[in-house]
């Protein structure tokens, strides 16, 4: 973990120290966590375990633009599961900088090509650790405002 839990906004998909320095430089007053080796579900548990435990209200999901669907409305699904509609916050989706998709990333493939992937697995787990697009719209419609 890359930063101590308080007030402010977290991002748990974070799998660097360096990474989340340079965010805590770019938006001071903002808290942020970096869990790195967990798998999606996991990071998203965690992610409303800290909302809950600082009374979070406001979240900002940064990750890979390829990734940014899959890990959104995994994080919809586990705040479903997990907390009331009323303590659900609002999650901002703000993808992380615009990287080359055609170039090499660091697990082999290129962005576009992790996009296949990615696609799979929402439809794969939709309903299970993933949420429905009708769920996505009720998530998003009660949380708007926030």
């Amino acid at each position: 973990v890359a930063g101590e839990p308080g007030p402010g906004t977290l991002d748990s998909g974070i799998g660097s120290k360096e990474v989340a320095n340079r965010l805590r430089e770019l938006i001071p007053g903002v808290n942020v966590l970096a869990l790195p080796g967990l798998y999606t579900p996991g990071c998203a548990r965690s992610t409303v375990e800290w909302t809950l435990a600082n009374e979070a209200h406001r979240l900002i999901l940064t990750v890979s633009p390829f990734h940014q669907p899959r890990a959104y409305m995994t994080l919809v699904k586990s705040f479903m599961k997990m907390v009331k509609p009323d303590q659900w916050p609002k999650i901002i989706s703000a993808p992380s900088a615009n990287l080359p998709w055609f170039g090499e990333t660091p697990e082999g493939p290129t962005r576009f090509e992790l996009i296949t992937g990615e696609v799979d697995r929402i439809q794969e787990f939709q309903g299970k650790d993933i949420c429905t697009f009708e769920e996505l719209i009720q998530y998003i419609a009660t949380t708007e405002n926030r």
